[in-house]
């Protein structure tokens, strides 16, 4: 059922996922955002690299429409899990936050405090 669904993204856009809120659609619609983008070939001296492929592939996500932040969310996290930390743009990374009043290096920390605790933080 998951690899028919992954493959009917393969051929679509993400905008032809209409009710993308839903969580299978979100994923279609990340999938196809992916899979639709092209890859760009290392080539040092115009400044494009593979891992543009992350930047273009967001950006595709969100220009499909409906619940952009989800299907977003979802192909960031593929995306990332791939590229890597250093291939979000640094202006990206610049403007992320999150709560309570934490800056990225406060939410890289606590990231790095959880996976060498390899267990969660208490609230406390």
């Amino acid at each position: 059922m998951w690899a028919t669904r992954l493959d009917v993204a393969e051929a679509a856009q993400p905008s032809d996922f209409k009710n993308n809120g839903w969580v299978v659609e979100a994923l279609q619609g990340a999938w196809a955002a992916i899979a639709t983008t092209p890859v760009p070939e290392d080539d040092p001296a115009t400044g494009v690299y593979r891992v543009d492929h992350l930047r273009l592939a967001l950006d595709t996500a969100v220009r499909g429409g409906g619940d952009t932040d989800t299907v977003a969310a979802i192909a960031g996290g593929l995306l990332g899990a791939v590229y890597g930390e250093s291939a979000v743009p640094a202006e990206w990374r610049r403007l992320l936050h999150g709560w309570p009043g934490l800056a990225t290096r406060d939410l890289v920390a606590l990231a790095t405090r959880i996976v060498k605790a390899d267990k969660p933080l208490s609230s406390d």
